[in-house]
Order: C-alpha cells, then sequence, then structure tokens
C-alpha cells in the first residue's frame, strides 16, 4: 500500500481467516467517536489561549506486549535463505525436514491480530494511569494528563487515624501526596507505624470524594492527617486527549501544557513529530492538520475550517453524474414482492466507470458521518435499500453521487470565545446551581473531584468567562416512509459567548427556571451559529406513531439521550475549560410534543407513555429545559425528509456548515442503446426495406431514430401510423 505521502507501507499482518477463537476471548476495544473529538475542538474553542494538536503512534501495536499466548504457523512463502528459522539450536530447512512448518510464538502485537487493539489500548491506558493521568467515564478512550510537580494524586480510601492494630478502609477520600503515589488493595493491615506498610494500603479507587485531607509522615512514623480545603486541586490540568487506534487527539489550554503534555504521552508510546493546529503565517498560509481523514486548518479569526476533500476525491474518479441541486428529491422506495410479479424488479447494475453500490453508498455515509451533514438523510435513504437495490433506485442514486461531485462542503468551528460577553448575574447562579446538580449525577470529573472551583485565570480568561450552553434542535416528520415510520432528526450545538439565544432564567413571581422560544430568524445572525458537535437522521423504532406530536416526542428523546451523554462529557471537561455549565436547551417545533413532556398525567399507550415518562423524569430535574422553535426556522428540518428547495445548502449555514458548487453543471450523460432496443431497430429496419423494396445501400426512416430534419405534427402522426400498420 501507498501512504499519502508516497512512502510505501510494509508490515506484518496476521491472516484473519486463520486466528481461531477460544473460550471466553474477549476482544473488543473500543474508540472514539466524532462528537467526541468534535467536543473537544469545541471546548479548545472556548478558550482563548487553546493549543489543538495530533500525535501519530509509530508502529503502534509493535509497542504493545501480549499477555496472553498466541502462536501463528510460518508462512509458506517464507524465505528461508534470508530470514532462517532455527528450532532448538538446528535450523530448519523445509527440504530435508519430514515435520511441518514450526510454529512461531508471538511476543509483540501485529497488525491484523484480533487481540491487537484490545493489548494497544491496555498500554497506553496502563502507562498514563501510573503517570497520573485521569480516564474520563462517559468515554473509555478519552483521558485527561497533569503536571504532577505541584503535587501527585492519590485516590485513597480511609478510616479514621491510623494508630497500632487493624483497620478497614472503607471511605474514600483524596490525599496530596508529593513524594509517591500508592497502589494498594482494601484489605484489613496491620500498620504498626511503618509508613512503607502503609504504601501497600493506599489505593486508586474511581468514584465520589466528599472529603480531602492532606497526609504528612514524621520522622518517628506516626501518621497525621489535616483537614485542607477540599476546592483546592493540587497538579494542574495540562491536556485532554482522546485515542483513536494509534492516533492522538491533544487540547491543551496553552502552548507550554502542549509541550509538556506530549512529552508525556511520547514517555508511553513512541510517537511522530506532533502537528499543531496553528496559526496563520503572515502571507496567510498555513498547513492542514489532518485526523481520522478530516483537514483542520485555522483561519485570521482563529476559526477552524474542517474538510474531507481526500474521501471526496474517490467519488470524483468515476463517471460525472447530471446536474443535482440537492442530494435527495424523493424518498428511496425498497423493494417489495408485488414488484416482481409485476415483472419490474429489475437488479441494478452500475453503468461503465460507475461506482458499485455498496462502495458509493459506503463512501457517503462516511461523509455524513464525520462532516457532511447534509447528506446524512440520503446516506440513510440508500442505505436501506443495499441489501438488494434495484433498478427504479438508479435516480436516487445517481443523484447524490452528482451532488457530491458538484458541491464542497466545509464545518467551521467557530472561536467561542469573547471577552466582551455580557453575563447577567442570574445565568451565573442558575449556572453555579446546574453544575452542582450535574455533579450529582456525573460524580468525579477528570481531575478526580466533585465541584470543585477552578482557576479560570489559568485558562487566558480576562475575566470570569461564561457559562457553556449546550443546544439542542430536534425535528420529525410523520408517517413519511411507505411502511408508516417516521424520521427523526437532531442537531447539537455549543453556544458562543456572544450568542443572544434565550437561555434558562428564573421567574422571580413563580419562583421557577424557564426557557424562552427563540425568536424568529434569529440564527441568520453569525453571533447565535454555535459549534455543530453532533446530528442524526435515522427511521424511529417500533411501532409507527399515531399522531404528529407523538413522532416529535420520539425525535425528543433521542436527541436529549445523545444531549446527555455530551452534557456529561462538558462536565468531566470543567476542569481544562474552567467554566460552569448551563442545562440543556432543547427546541422542537411541535406545541404539543413540548407540552406533553410537562404534563402530568398522560393516557397512552405503553410505548408511548414511556417516552412521556422518561422525558417528563429529565425536565422535572432542571437538567434540560424545552421551548418552541418555528418549523422554518429549525435546522434539523431539512434532515427529516426529501428537499427540492433551491434554499437547501443555505439552510445548513445555521450551524456553520457552509456548502458550495465547484464546477459546472455537466451534461447528461448519453446513454448507450440497450440491446432489446437495437435488435428491434435492426428488425424494423430490415422489415421496411423489404415492404417499400429498397436496396441494400438505401436507409428508411424509423421512428426510433431521431430525425434532424424537423417535420409537422401531421408528417410525425402519419409516420407513426404508417410503421404501426406495417
Amino acid at each position: 500500500k501507498v501512504k499519502r505521502d508516497g512512502r510505501r507501507k510494509t508490515r506484518i499482518v496476521a491472516c484473519g481467516n486463520q486466528q481461531a477463537r477460544s473460550n471466553g476471548e474477549v476482544n473488543y476495544s473500543p474508540a472514539t467517536s466524532g462528537s467526541v473529538v468534535r467536543a473537544l475542538i469545541a471546548v479548545a474553542q472556548l478558550m482563548p489561549l487553546s493549543i489543538i494538536g495530533t500525535l501519530d503512534a509509530d508502529e503502534a501495536f509493535m509497542q504493545a506486549t501480549l499477555r496472553q499466548k498466541i502462536a501463528i504457523t510460518l508462512p509458506n512463502d517464507w524465505r528461508h535463505d534470508l530470514s532462517p528459522i532455527v528450532v532448538n539450536g538446528v535450523k530448519y530447512d523445509p527440504n530435508n525436514s519430514s515435520r511441518g512448518p514450526p510454529v512461531l510464538l508471538l511476543t509483540r502485537s501485529i497488525y491484523g491480530l484480533r487481540a491487537a487493539p484490545r493489548e494497544w489500548l491496555n498500554h497506553v491506558n496502563n502507562g498514563l494511569r501510573i503517570r497520573g493521568s485521569v480516564k474520563s467515564g462517559s468515554d473509555a478512550t478519552t483521558f485527561a494528563l497533569y503536571d504532577e510537580s505541584n503535587g501527585k494524586f492519590v485516590d485513597v480510601t480511609k478510616s479514621t487515624k491510623l494508630k497500632t492494630g487493624v483497620y478497614t478502609l472503607r471511605k474514600k477520600v483524596r490525599f496530596s501526596v508529593p513524594e509517591a503515589r500508592f497502589y494498594p488493595s482494601e484489605e484489613p493491615v496491620q500498620n504498626n507505624g511503618d509508613t512503607s506498610n502503609l504504601q501497600r494500603v493506599l489505593s486508586v479507587q474511581e468514584g465520589s470524594h466528599s472529603e480531602a485531607f492532606q497526609a504528612s509522615f514524621d520522622p518517628e512514623g506516626k501518621t497525621v492527617y489535616e483537614e485542607h480545603d477540599p476546592t483546592v486541586v493540587a497538579g494542574t490540568p495540562l491536556a485532554v486527549i482522546t485515542v483513536y487506534v494509534d492516533d492522538i487527539l491533544i487540547v491543551s489550554p496553552n502552548s507550554e501544557s502542549f509541550k509538556k503534555a506530549v512529552a508525556l504521552v511520547s514517555s508511553v508510546a513512541k510517537c511522530k513529530t506532533p502537528d499543531v493546529i496553528a496559526e496563520p503565517s503572515g502571507n496567510g498560509t498555513v498547513s492542514a492538520v489532518d485526523f481520522l481523514g478530516i483537514s483542520h486548518v485555522r483561519s485570521n479569526k482563529r476559526d477552524i475550517e474542517a474538510s474531507v476533500e481526500e474521501c471526496r476525491s474517490k467519488v470524483l474518479k468515476f463517471n460525472t453524474e447530471p446536474y443535482a441541486s440537492v442530494p435527495c428529491p424523493a424518498r428511496v422506495v425498497a423493494f417489495t414482492g408485488e414488484e416482481n410479479a409485476l415483472g419490474t424488479a429489475n437488479t441494478f447494475k452500475p453503468h461503465e466507470k460507475q461506482p458499485p453500490w455498496r462502495t458509493a453508498v459506503g463512501i457517503l455515509q462516511y461523509l455524513s458521518d464525520v462532516l457532511w451533514v447534509n447528506t446524512k438523510y440520503v446516506s440513510w435513504q440508500l442505505g436501506k435499500v443495499s441489501a438488494s437495490p434495484r433498478e427504479t433506485n438508479r435516480r436516487a442514486f445517481e443523484q447524490a453521487i452528482g451532488y457530491v461531485q458538484q458541491h464542497t462542503t466545509t464545518l467551521v468551528f467557530p472561536f467561542l470565545y469573547a471577552l466582551s460577553a455580557i453575563v447577567p448575574d442570574e445565568e451565573r447562579d442558575v449556572a453555579r446551581e446546574a453544575t452542582a446538580r450535574w455533579y450529582d449525577y456525573v460524580g468525579c470529573d477528570l481531575s478526580g473531584t466533585k465541584n470543585a472551583s477552578v482557576d479560570y485565570t489559568r485558562c487566558g480568561y480576562g475575566a470570569k468567562p461564561r457559562p457553556v450552553q449546550l443546544r439542542v434542535y430536534s425535528d420529525s416528520d410523520w408517517s413519511g416512509e411507505p411502511d408508516g415510520k417516521s424520521t427523526s432528526a437532531f442537531f447539537i450545538t455549543l453556544d458562543k459567548d456572544r450568542s443572544s439565544l434565550p437561555r434558562v432564567r428564573l421567574d422571580q413571581q413563580q419562583c421557577k427556571q424557564y426557557l424562552s422560544a427563540i425568536p424568529s430568524q434569529s440564527l441568520n445572525k453569525t453571533e447565535n451559529r454555535g459549534s455543530l458537535i453532533s446530528w442524526s437522521s435515522r427511521r424511529q423504532n417500533g411501532l409507527p406513531a399515531l399522531s404528529s406530536a407523538e413522532a416529535e416526542l420520539h425525535a425528543l428523546v433521542s436527541a436529549c439521550k445523545q444531549a446527555l451523554y455530551l452534557q456529561q462529557f462538558l462536565v468531566e471537561t470543567r476542569p481544562l475549560h474552567g467554566r460552569d455549565v448551563m442545562p440543556i436547551a432543547v427546541h422542537g417545533d411541535n406545541q404539543a410534543a413540548n407540552t406533553l413532556v410537562n404534563r402530568t398525567n398522560v393516557s397512552r399507550t405503553r410505548h408511548m407513555s414511556l417516552r412521556v415518562s422518561w422525558s417528563r423524569a429529565l425536565f422535572e430535574t432542571g437538567l434540560a429545559f424545552v421551548s418552541h422553535i418555528g418549523t422554518r426556522d429549525n435546522p434539523a428540518d431539512v434532515l427529516t425528509k426529501p428537499c427540492t428547495s433551491s434554499d437547501y445548502n443555505s439552510r445548513f449555514e445555521a450551524v456553520n456548515l457552509f456548502i458550495k458548487r465547484v464546477n459546472d453543471p455537466p451534461k447528461r450523460r448519453k446513454e448507450t442503446t440497450p440491446a432489446a432496443v437495437a435488435r428491434v431497430l435492426d428488425w424494423s429496419s430490415s422489415n421496411l426495406k423489404a415492404v417499400a423494396g429498397l436496396a441494400d445501400g438505401q436507409s428508411v426512416e424509423t421512428p426510433f431514430v431521431k430525425n434532424d430534419k424537423k417535420k409537422s405534427r401531421p408528417q410525425r402522426r402519419e409516420q407513426r401510423l404508417g410503421f404501426v400498420q406495417v
């Protein structure tokens, strides 16, 4: 395989079909999601001096040591003259050996091995945890790195003051020990005043920590506990990283922390030189930084522009498809058994230099998952008939391919921080209360503490920053699919500091919090367009919705579940960005569904009442609030149904997705004459010649052949009737 820089990639690869499975084998290895990556970039855009960079591990799988015995057979084409095999001191000769080829016992992971990704992730996880990092509770591949020069984090369990005797450690606390880090168990331990024995007692524990103590050791070996302020956190957060196989994304509050984070990660795994999304140079040029196939470039306004031209170029090498202004002008109808009886169920066959169905749909699905939000609807529409595509689906297929060929899409992560943002005191009070309530559900953040105060000046803020606001736009159509199912869609964004969109407020008269509706045309303003983190467009599961309110409620629940996951991630990364979090703002364009989640009693079927109960329980906690948004202003509306309007591409600007045409509309491709039509043409031409008595060199006009000479309507009618008569 040739890499993008022109070098050839050579590696030892294990064949998957030759790997035997054992009982109890666990090879599942998690990987970071696109939502987490975009959330990390959005968190970096909250800080004025943040640095975003990537690290690529060099021969990642080979760095992990196998913890299980795995043997492979010697390949048949092994070059024994170049790499001889020695077994028990005897050189193996395949020509003079009665036995089969020897078996090789692996000591390191190799590519293609089912256990390799899990072993590599365990290698990274163990190395980072030893060096003082904290693992995220919402994402298994995300870690927070800390500077241990000011003190190391030690999570322990504690009884009262340790004296001579046997004690069982039960209560979880947090220690700040500058000298060492301890890792033992929860077993009862005999403590005779020896501090080395205490090292075996203290262990790393995960969970909530209600108190904080500082342990100091005197020369006599007695342990003295001094209680200190639990809001003071020892150590300094360096960065938050997320790992996708051998690619690592690093987000740091400043350049100095970024250098320390790179050095810490490089001590765990051998990595190449980091790539940084840097500021543009004096002439405005800057090199793009790739992560998971997405190119990121920072503009002069500190906005980050993301594109996936490398994946899009795979579609450009195929035949140019007809003019396409929208990706999906109509729904894709799946094949039914009745069509086969009518003889219309023709199997889809691609034209010359046209991609196969699954290849094209796979490219569309990847584009829509990582960046091309505008193709999310058509990707699942084409995906539902991928098992048996038919000729009747060709128009939708070519329309989607032509749209990708003729357009380019750029997702902008705007710079969210604003020093001059106006923050009312009421908003800070709401955010402070909501943050404390979120910690009751989430537990500890990525510093191992619970609702501790953070130093916002460390992140480069000139003043106390505005709280973080996660905003959700939810929408659904009603019974749009042929089977009666509906389509759910949502957008989740992070607001700018200068945003004027409504946030949760406190009603002084009724003593309760509320969320106002979004005014019309508010998303047309640039300051109200937040950073897009997550999106979705899919068919609803379960029974078909019996009303539009039920369909909208289904979409609302799906959007809120994803929002809870992202809000938990924002709370966990609070020590990095140094901000409080506001309750989730949810907006739907159906008044009935919005009112339904706030009612006290609902008489519906069970599958309907469960969704109502779940959503009502969420909004009653005060962790989220719902309000109305107009259908025309709802950006999620474009992902629920086909669209042929001229403003389709411009409607995505509300979520900072900019689409433009890159070339002129292509000419419609001339289809080759099918074989059946060609036989009819030959037959009709020969029979007409025989009837008219023409020679072989003479020609006769047929209704199938287009004549350049324009004829009148009576002449064309006479020609048709004459041919039918013959």
